[in-house]
């Protein structure tokens, strides 16, 4: 790993230039480009009565880029996010470049896009976008505390089904270098791969140390914490829609008519 205090302050900034003039260069109607380059190494030290003495150092680096397309008075804003728990070596195969032409291309393309049609109708959902949705419209729900204080609709489905045979839905701390990847949560307990849905069917829920006394069940690893001066709580890490055995292009051709969404 390539420690990210020892990366020269121009070094990183030739980084930023470079990813805006590449969004600049991409169309004439490209107006404006904001981006924001954060990095940082957290470093944590655990203690408990238990005995349990631990730490780590925990890099991370967070990019966004804002990209604002005009034409005849019509204006639509592009934005990209990229980011992770890793070093420097992060950018060994990750592009700051490639998000902003990206960013770029959806600012442009998004000026001309016509609006949606209304209605109720089958949607595909591409990867990305699946995310997005499971960690909003379930995932949250799927976090112990709401469970225990019965706040939750999931509260009562533990072992019921709530969904097709094609759902399992993954929360997965252990994931190499995502943005939700840890070796350990704020309490000290090892991150690993909970399974919270499977085939439609829910599995678990996502515990920290207080919520799994409350439910008699195991620590899941996710206990977390905006820093020392917050209690923990159980939220999400990695949560995603583990991979099905459809093809895509099948999917969309079995759809005659619908939407598809795409990252």
């Amino acid at each position: 790993k390539i420690p990210l205090d020892q990366i020269k302050e121009s070094q990183k900034i030739d980084l930023v230039r470079q990813a805006d003039a590449a969004a600049r260069a991409y169309s004439p109607l490209i107006k404006q480009v904001d981006i924001t380059y954060l990095d940082f190494t957290q470093r944590r030290r655990i203690a408990n009565s238990n005995g349990l003495r631990i730490e780590n150092q925990l890099p991370m680096i967070w990019i966004v880029i804002n990209v604002l397309a005009e034409k005849d008075g019509v204006r639509h804003q592009g934005r990209g996010r990229i980011s992770a728990h890793q070093g420097f070596e992060f950018f060994d195969t990750n592009s700051m470049v490639d998000v902003a032409r990206e960013t770029a291309r959806e600012a442009v393309d998004m000026l001309s896009a016509k609006p949606s049609p209304s209605g109720s109708m089958p949607v595909v959902i591409d990867h990305g976008w699946g995310g997005v949705l499971m960690h909003e419209a379930v995932g949250h729900g799927l976090e112990a505390d709401f469970i225990y204080k019965g706040t939750s609709i999931y509260a009562d489905k533990l072992g019921k089904k709530v969904g097709t045979e094609l759902v399992t839905l993954v929360d997965d701390s252990s994931w190499p270098n995502a943005r939700g990847t840890y070796e350990f949560d704020d309490e000290g307990s090892i991150g690993k791969r909970n399974v919270l849905i499977e085939n439609g069917v829910v599995t678990g829920f996502m515990q920290d140390l207080i919520s799994s006394r409350m439910l008699k069940m195991e620590p899941t690893g996710n206990g977390r914490r905006e820093s020392f001066r917050y209690y923990p709580i159980p939220r999400m890490t990695n949560t995603f829609l583990d991979n099905g055995e459809s093809n895509p292009a099948d999917i969309i051709s079995s759809t005659p008519k619908g939407l598809f969404v795409k990252a």
